[in-house]
């Protein structure tokens, strides 16, 4: 058996793989760490090693699972973490290799099978306060708070006036950035950037401005929070606190496609929240207006 940590990262989307970096300083090395699809795009990225499973975005449950336990055969590593990559928790236990389970959320129902790979775990690490979700009673002596994982912010409020005026923004200017993924099917199908485009053109404020920013990428995430009045995203329960760590107030419509962050946003207390069924160009106007 290798003395090697072997991390695997969910590879649907940017956020696990942003939050894993920073969890994998707290583990012991040498971390190797195993993606696919997004996820492996994003960790090589940043500079790290990453073994590529060659799966795509939503890859079935047997093919993680088989993958994952070869990899495990392979390195033989002496820990394993799994970053809500459940399959691998589970393979982990066959192989008889020790684990650590790293989640943001728990789910109500204790017999979900996620919840119940978890219970295989020797530690779970949640990356949240305690308080926001429910324990699974199996696994009340398992779970160790670790606090939100959210990307590094590398502006500060303090900075706000001149990165505005860098950015070409008066100091009246009312700034609205727009957070999404435009390649998404919920931004073809319900583009939310018309919607929001003619409601900031009904406000009654001055130098009305739309940032928006291509969530693709990292590049001047944190200087379009930095400059902005208000952020608006589908959702996406990271952002939101993000918006909150930078102490930006946030507006965030829900498309009822993430049970989870439809949950999480709807108690950060700067966000308002907008179910997609009530989206409209008034309902828009009535929460960009309480930003003003």
């Amino acid at each position: 058996m290798d003395e090697v940590t072997l991390y695997f990262v969910r590879g649907r989307g940017r956020g696990h793989a942003l939050a894993a970096l920073d969890v994998a300083r707290k583990l012991p090395g040498p971390v190797e760490f195993v993606s696919y699809a997004t996820g492996a795009r994003v960790l090589r990225e940043h500079g790290v090693t990453v073994w590529d499973l060659r799966l795509k975005e939503n890859p079935d449950l047997f093919s993680v699972r088989e993958r994952a336990g070869k990899w495990i055969v392979r390195r033989r590593p002496s820990l394993l973490v799994a970053h809500e990559e459940f399959e691998a928790l589970e393979a982990a236990a066959r192989a008889g290799v020790v684990s650590i389970g790293v989640t943001d959320w728990f789910l109500p129902d204790e017999n979900d099978w996620r919840m119940k790979s978890l219970g295989l775990a020797r530690e779970v690490w949640m990356l949240e306060e305690p308080g926001v979700y429910p324990e699974p009673s199996y696994l009340l002596e398992k779970v160790k708070y670790r606090g939100p994982a959210l990307r590094p912010l590398a502006c500060r409020r303090k900075n706000r006036e001149k990165m505005r005026r860098e950015m070409g923004f008066g100091k009246s200017d009312f700034v609205v950035a727009l957070f999404v993924y435009p390649g998404r099917r919920t931004e073809q199908r319900a583009p939310l950037r018309r919607l929001l485009q003619e409601a900031v053109g009904r406000l009654e404020c001055r130098g009305k401005k739309i940032v928006l920013y291509n969530r693709d990428g990292d590049a001047d995430f944190c200087r379009t929070m930095l400059v902005a009045d208000v952020g608006i995203t589908k959702g996406n329960r990271n952002l939101v606190l993000e918006m909150g760590k930078m102490g930006l107030p946030s507006i965030s419509v829900d498309y009822g496609l993430n049970t989870i962050d439809s949950y999480r946003v709807r108690q950060c207390s700067w966000n308002q929240t907008i179910e997609y069924g009530d989206l409209t160009v008034g309902r828009l106007v009535a929460a960009l207006s309480v930003a003003i």
